[in-house]
């Protein structure tokens, strides 16, 4: 904190030292305008004076006593010019909020168009232009949408029966009616080899 105030008290000695000189302007007005130059420049970081500058916002009503104290000693010169004084105050006061606003509204202006113009930029998606349908996790379908067709009530199954819904298949296991055919038709088999075997033997007697 101490570091911050004395970097501070710098600028305002800068700011008298450049006033004295017979600028016309106060002193602390150009130490103000010489530290914002520093920020903004980099040259002194926000860190080095942030907790100098809270602990005097803070205690900023403190910083009016002097004011008021001057007002009341200068109460009969205060009177005596109250028209110009007030003149001044008026003009001034709409002519600072005239000008901070309007560079606020510019300011916020440029950055909408900045960031107007970036989402603008940006490539949306595309549209397929084709004219066919769009492919689903399981490959193009009749419908458009990815999947396998379906069967038809009356379309083969697995089982060779037709709507009849195909048997789930298990890993490393055969479905009940493919075993029970695969049995039949070595059933067949068997038995169409043993009646060769039967008529070979009638013909050798």
């Amino acid at each position: 904190m101490f570091g911050g105030l004395a970097i501070l008290l710098l600028f305002l000695l800068l700011g008298e030292l450049v006033s004295a000189l017979g600028v016309g302007i106060p002193g602390n007005v150009i130490g103000m305008i010489l530290i914002t130059i520093a920020l903004s420049t980099r040259l002194v970081k926000v860190e080095q004076v942030k907790a100098a500058v809270d602990v005097l916002l803070d205690n900023l009503a403190f910083f009016f006593v002097p004011p008021g104290v001057g007002l009341m000693v200068h109460a009969g010169l205060i009177a005596e010019y109250w028209l110009p004084i007030s003149i001044a105050v008026v003009v001034s006061t709409v002519l600072v909020l005239t000008v901070v606003g309007r560079l606020q509204q510019a300011l916020a202006g440029g950055s909408h168009d900045r960031s107007g113009s970036r989402r603008a930029g940006r490539p949306g998606p595309q549209a397929n232009c084709s004219g066919l349908p769009e492919a689903g996790p399981d490959g193009p379908s009749e419908t458009g949408v990815g999947g396998p067709p379906e069967a038809g009530p009356q379309g083969p199954s697995e089982t060779g029966s037709s709507g009849e819904s195909p048997a789930p298949r298990v890993a490393g296991r055969r479905a009940p009616g493919e075993a029970s055919g695969r049995r039949r038709h070595e059933a067949d088999r068997a038995e169409a080899g043993g009646a060769n075997r039967s008529a070979g033997k009638g013909g050798e007697q």
